[in-house]
């Protein structure tokens, strides 16, 4: 089974590169099948006897595990095969391939596996392992998002720059445009921040409360911010900060991406 081989590879590239590049080329050799342009990682005959049978475990870490190496000549035949033959869907915002099983809802370990190959870039995964980004829990962090009516379409910190680019959608086909919505920004610390929505300097804020909250340097105070009025919040939104205070972004209406 492909999924023996290719499985362990990719969880070795944060590791090193040469074991994983040997797995990855034996597997194609052993279990590869080209139709075109476009490569299949298939089981054996000793499991399906005289059946063409995807392993779709094993493919989309082959995938994974061709990506993380940067080699595109390989991810991109295995991607053409998942383009053709898995029955890509886009549907309520997500992209995910059915595996034309007529399912109500995609498989979802596949997908995530397939997720690997399509975030971050060459490297990312030993990146991940090995430079881990720890500022992150002491950065400007989003939660409380209105989900799944609200979707994230991005979410960064610019350390450079100070500031917390968000970026919103709906979050489904179902969420409820025009009406109001809501997220939180955690973690801004102990100066006034700047708000813009799409590029414009917004001020349509105020100190909504205030409350005590214990710190290794003692008892501070935290301060909510929160919009006074319904605020037009679309995608390209970004939200600028000097560290480190609470805010509370409400009362947010929901409006598509134009």
């Amino acid at each position: 089974m492909p999924c023996f081989w290719v499985t362990p590879a990719f969880n070795t590239t944060p590791f090193e590169t040469e074991w994983p590049e040997k797995l990855l080329k034996s597997a194609i050799t052993k279990f590869g099948r080209w139709d075109d342009d476009a490569l299949r990682l298939v089981h054996t005959p000793d499991l399906c006897g005289p059946l063409v049978i995807d392993d779709t475990w094993g493919h989309s870490f082959a995938m994974a595990t061709a990506y993380e190496l940067g080699d595109t000549e390989t991810y991109t035949a295995l991607r053409a095969w998942c383009d053709r033959a898995w029955e890509p869907i886009y549907s309520d915002g997500e992209f995910a391939y059915g595996f034309n099983l007529g399912e109500a809802f995609p498989r979802g370990i596949i997908n995530h596996i397939q997720g690997l190959s399509l975030v971050g870039g060459p490297g990312s995964a030993a990146r991940m392992y090995n430079e881990p980004n720890l500022k992150k829990f002491d950065q400007p962090t989003l939660t409380g998002v209105d989900y799944p009516n609200l979707a994230v379409r991005q979410a960064y910190y610019d350390e450079n720059r100070h500031a917390l680019a968000l970026a919103i959608t709906p979050g489904q086909d179902s969420s409820p445009v025009g009406s109001p919505t809501s997220l939180r920004v955690i973690n801004l610390g102990d100066a006034q921040p700047m708000i813009l929505e799409d590029g414009v300097k917004s001020d349509q804020w105020q100190v909504t409360g205030l409350r005590s909250r214990w710190s290794p340097r003692g008892p501070f105070v935290d301060t909510a911010i929160e919009a006074v009025r319904a605020a037009s919040y679309e995608r390209g939104s970004c939200l600028s900060a000097r560290t480190t205070w609470d805010i509370s972004l409400s009362g947010l209406p929901l409006r598509r991406p134009g």
